[in-house]
């Protein structure tokens, strides 16, 4: 398997890899001795207004709880500090990452598809460059002007709620900082490609077909031979599940809280509604009808 086969399906992973579960995306956790219910909503972390349809249980259950929590807290001191860890090194620039073949092909993609001066982008790491290329061409398609985790922060925080984040700005860098370079190129490479797979994706995750996205993204992790691959993807996924699983478990025993985190982590063995249940909770799934985000 080629890295650009698996990082294509990868950087969607990033966004909402899923192992198999029920169709459904909100889940409400009780049990345990919980005063009251708390809830766990899997989010798909990109601006396409596709996947901007929200069940009517979405706001109801968000309403009834006390915090608002993500993956990272989404407020202004966590940005800043997110875009200082998106920085190379103070003596590093992508030009001492890449070939001067790969920095020249770098450097066209992002006078092409971006607004911004390769002065300013030789210093970002890779993963930051995809991103910027990411929300260029998502921005060129009319997209919504946030991401969804940010829709729904901005959504708890005109609630009042107390928001939180439950890792830490340098835990979620760390396993970024795990990437392969090479993804960079390869993202490039399918720069204003057509994506049949990201479609899927898409379409699944707005149906809520969390077996379908479970072999869309097994069907191309399960040949992966890169052992810095399957590194960054243990590292991405099961590893942070447990994690997650055992903070969002100390955190609803002290406060009711909406908890929005990628959608993969919701399944499988090793997802963090299979980790909950097997710490004594409850984890049911909830039904309602879908709006678009601006009814």
């Amino acid at each position: 398997m080629t890295i650009k086969k698996l990082f294509a399906p990868l950087f969607a992973l990033l966004l909402a890899t899923i192992a198999p579960l029920r169709a459904q995306l909100l889940w409400e956790i009780s049990g345990e001795g919980l005063e009251q219910p708390s809830y766990l909503f899997g989010t798909i972390h990109i601006q396409d207004g596709r996947v901007f349809q929200f069940s009517d249980s979405v706001f109801i259950a968000m309403n009834s709880c006390e915090v608002f929590a993500s993956e990272i807290e989404l407020g202004n001191s966590n940005a800043l500090a997110l875009s200082q860890h998106f920085l190379l090194p103070a003596d590093s620039t992508l030009r001492d990452i890449y070939t001067p073949e790969e920095y020249m092909q770098i450097k066209e993609a992002v006078e092409e598809h971006t607004n911004q001066s390769m002065a300013i982008v030789d210093h970002l790491k890779p993963i930051a460059v995809i991103g910027l290329l990411t929300i260029s061409d998502s921005v060129a398609g009319n997209a919504p002007p946030v991401a969804m985790d940010i829709f729904l922060f901005q959504e708890a925080s005109k609630r009042d709620k107390l928001t939180v984040g439950i890792e830490t700005v340098e835990e979620q860098m760390a396993v970024l900082d795990l990437m392969p370079k090479e993804a960079l190129l390869d993202h490039i490479d399918q720069l204003g490609e057509a994506d049949p797979l990201y479609d899927r994706l898409i379409n699944a995750y707005r149906h809520e077909e969390l077996d379908t996205l479970h072999q869309l993204i097994a069907s191309e992790m399960d040949s992966a031979p890169d052992s810095t691959a399957n590194a960054f993807y243990d590292a991405l996924m099961p590893l942070r599940n447990h994690k997650m699983a055992t903070r969002i478990a100390k955190l609803i025993e002290q406060r009711s809280a909406f908890v929005a985190i990628g959608a993969g982590h919701l399944a499988g063995n090793d997802g963090v509604v299979n980790l909950l249940r097997e710490n004594g909770f409850t984890v049911k799934p909830i039904m309602g009808m879908k709006h678009p985000k601006n009814d």
